[in-house]
């Protein structure tokens, strides 16, 4: 072994603890206080918008709900295709989600299917099993490929981009018989918490504008929360499906590492973070799926229930590994042999993260601050160390998998409070770890709403399971909605 690189990486380690230690403390002084300012700012200076509420019935239904009464022929697909173009034009000028539309392309795709049901109603194409979403309208993350749409990712090189061909999540909507009708607005290059890019600007909460919708597929998650359409598509490698879903007020679902393919979204995973990174679902009913006070109280109704009603054993348990879970997704993400992220700023050269931040704070960059403080962020840690965090959250997994067994479920926030405001997450930095852990630890997640706070905000929970029992968390977040009413319509 080499002494002296051995010294480095002591010293560096060492660095790195002191940094976190300065960090926690900053931010544990800090955070009362700028939410305080926050608080001030936004209640005296900025107006709460919030979406107006349904106004069409149909906009209430679940996706298979609807498909069967199309089906059925008790409304044609245009008709629900036409409530939901209605709708989200309505509400774009509050929530900032459609980044690209093809409404009219959509229109003509849902009078095909309502020609193909009257001329063969009985055709076993259309059937429930081969079409469960037949002639339903959904949403798509801007991230994935949609013939002829955009996917700038909030990244300016990448405006003059369009996409040649579907996503093969695109594709398997698509073969479910969803009708595709916008792209929706995310975080530049999909790397933080709140849906905001110089491309498309900020997008809001549908339930008050004045705070985020989550991110990176916070677009999807202000459509769905605000009754656009019942289903959308967004993907996830840091909690990008489950966070919008809690901060709307809806039901979001990670799978299992690996279960669904990530081809024709971009940035892609191409190496380890293939483990990380999942499509899914984000929908306003359950069936559609296949730590504040209020938070914690959340979880203790569920759990109560769950005992009480259903006559399920429930254990509270303490997983201490879990307190060093922002730790643990970053140094996985850095093992990953993924691209550096500096370099998916640069579109495919290095950015200069430090000349960024200069021309940021002089109003001349093209970029976020939080992307450029990721850029730099990655520049900084000791191999070493990351390899023995690493080591530690190989740890945590198997405490994991051994407590939940073969039918076991974890109920856990989703976040420990409801949507912060606009460009409050910077001073959050950490609290994308209550679902990003999940994703280093490839276990199936689903976040399920558990009604409103006193603000009027969505809160909930999210469900966690063992890897390859998805259908575990699903089933819990059915029997949730069923007890406590699931989504809140705004």
């Amino acid at each position: 072994a080499n002494p002296s690189a051995a010294s480095r990486d002591s010293r560096v380690a060492l660095s790195d603890r002191l940094i976190s230690m300065v960090m926690r403390v900053l931010l544990g002084t800090i955070r009362p206080l700028t939410g305080i300012c926050f608080e001030i700012v936004y209640r005296l200076f900025v107006k709460r918008r919030r979406v107006p509420p349904l106004e069409s019935p149909l906009l209430g239904m679940s996706a298979v709900a609807l498909a069967d009464a199309i089906r059925r022929r008790e409304v044609t697909s245009e008709a629900v295709v036409r409530a939901s173009i209605d709708r989200m034009r309505l509400v774009h000028p509050i929530i900032n989600a459609v980044v690209w539309e093809r409404y009219e392309a959509a229109l003509q795709d849902a009078r095909r299917v309502d020609a193909m049901l009257d001329s063969d109603p009985d055709n076993p194409e259309w059937s429930r099993e081969a079409k469960p979403f037949l002639g339903v309208p959904a949403t798509v993350k801007e991230a994935f490929g949609l013939v002829g749409g955009t996917q700038s990712v909030g990244l300016w090189l990448r405006t003059s981009i369009r996409s040649e061909r579907d996503a093969v999540c695109v594709e398997r909507m698509k073969s479910a018989g969803c009708i595709p009708l916008c792209l929706t607005n995310v975080s530049e290059l999909c790397m933080w918490w709140e849906s905001h890019n110089r491309v498309n600007g900020i997008t809001g909460n549908p339930y008050d504008s004045r705070r985020i919708a989550g991110g990176s597929s916070g677009g999807e998650g202000a459509n769905v929360g605000a009754g656009c359409a019942p289903v959308g598509l967004g993907s996830d490698i840091g909690g990008s499906i489950r966070m919008p879903a809690f901060f709307n007020g809806v039901f979001g679902h990670k799978a299992t590492a690996y279960m669904i393919p990530n081809a024709g979204q971009y940035p892609d995973a191409i190496a380890e973070g293939r483990y990380f990174m999942l499509s899914g679902p984000i929908v306003s009913h359950a069936e559609d799926l296949l730590p504040m006070p209020r938070i914690r109280e959340c979880i203790r109704q569920a759990a109560e229930h769950l005992r009480a009603d259903l006559g399920l054993p429930v254990q509270k348990v303490q997983l201490r590994k879990l307190r060093l879970s922002p730790h643990l997704w970053s140094s996985k993400m850095k093992l990953s042999g993924e691209e550096r992220f500096a370099v998916q700023m640069g579109g495919g050269v290095k950015l200069n993260c430090y000349l960024e931040l200069i021309k940021w704070c002089l109003l001349r960059s093209h970029h976020t601050l939080p992307a450029i403080g990721l850029g730099l962020f990655e520049q900084f840690g000791s191999e070493n160390l990351d390899r023995r965090l690493a080591a530690i959250c190989d740890q945590l997994k198997a405490e994991m998998e051994e407590l939940l067994g073969d039918d076991g479920v974890l109920l856990y926030p989703a976040h420990p409070t409801s949507a912060p405001y606009h460009h409050q997450p910077l001073t959050l930095l950490f609290n994308f770890a209550y679902t990003g852990i999940f994703n280093v630890l490839g276990l199936p997640a689903t976040s399920i709403p558990m009604g409103l706070d006193h603000k009027g905000m969505p809160i909930g929970l999210q469900a966690v399971a063992n890897m390859h029992n998805d259908r575990y968390t699903l089933l819990l977040a059915e029997l949730l909605e069923n007890k406590f009413g699931g989504w809140v319509r705004p």
